[in-house]
């Protein structure tokens, strides 16, 4: 009777085990950011969303596939939470259809022997900003714009300024003149300087 009941417990757990297994993997791939699961150096797991992202099937991304292949920069901040390792990457990837896309990545490590069989788990979570960085990009790009513009009109203002000044002060110079002499001169002489 030990026995059956010790049958009927194991075999409860097992089926508490795999509908937890069941729900756990329903959410990773109902949600929009992709998660990717890297155990030691090799891609263990990838949802839906990583294969939308990068162009990639899951097949391509589990089977030895080198991420290093498709970057094209990373910027790189650690840090520490909640005794969980993190790193924050903002990383630019060319996708497999050859168009760039800006990937906002959070890496949490976890140490060696944890669930891992003694390898270090990596869980990566991705979520696409290319739209907010070419948005972002345009809005530079337009700033500089505006930059090169003031740039030109403020020097157009001192060449015209330079140009008229120099008009302006033959005038202000024959007026100062003609004000100091205008009872001394001759009208002929007057007239020139009017």
């Amino acid at each position: 009777m030990n026995y059956h009941i010790s049958m009927i417990l194991h075999e409860n757990i097992d089926n508490l085990l795999q509908e937890r297994e069941y729900k756990f993997h329903t959410l990773l791939e109902a949600t929009n950011t992709g998660i990717v699961i890297i155990k030691g150096r090799k891609i263990y797991y990838v949802n839906s969303a990583v294969e939308l992202i990068t162009g990639y099937t899951k097949y391509e991304l589990l089977t030895d596939f080198d991420f290093d292949q498709v970057i094209k920069s990373r910027t790189s901040k650690p840090g520490k939470k909640n005794n969980l390792e993190f790193e924050y990457q903002e990383i630019n990837i060319v996708a497999k259809d050859g168009t760039d896309r800006w990937l906002d990545v959070t890496i949490n490590r976890f140490k060696k022997g944890i669930m891992s069989n003694n390898k270090e788990i990596e869980v990566l979570t991705i979520i696409d900003i290319t739209d907010n960085k070419m948005a972002q990009l345009e809005l530079n790009e337009a700033l500089k714009q505006i930059q090169d513009i003031n740039k030109i009109t403020a020097n157009f203002m001192s060449i015209l300024c330079h140009q008229l000044r120099t008009p302006l002060n033959i005038i202000s110079f024959s007026n100062s003149l003609l004000k100091r002499h205008i009872d001394q001169w001759k009208p002929e002489k007057k007239l020139a300087f009017i």
